[in-house]
């Protein structure tokens, strides 16, 4: 899909997935824009989004232990 404007855009989650007890020493792990300067020859037109998917309701406190409250 474009934009009227033309304008290169798009949302881009860089997602990981977690399962376990640990999965809040995970939350910081991703790294997408340093994955993608050392992947891609030209920059990309936007910063991709790190994503933390969990296969669970997170609660506050989860979210909160993870900067997630503040989205």
């Amino acid at each position: 899909m474009e934009f009227p404007d033309r304008k290169a855009s798009r949302l881009m989650l860089f997602g990981q997935c977690t399962v376990g007890r640990n999965w809040e020493d995970m939350a910081y792990e991703s790294q997408p824009k340093r994955w993608c300067k050392r992947t891609f020859a030209a920059p990309l037109a936007v910063d991709p989004i790190p994503a933390l998917f969990v296969p669970r309701t997170s609660s506050k406190k989860d979210a909160k232990d993870v900067g997630a409250d503040q989205i």
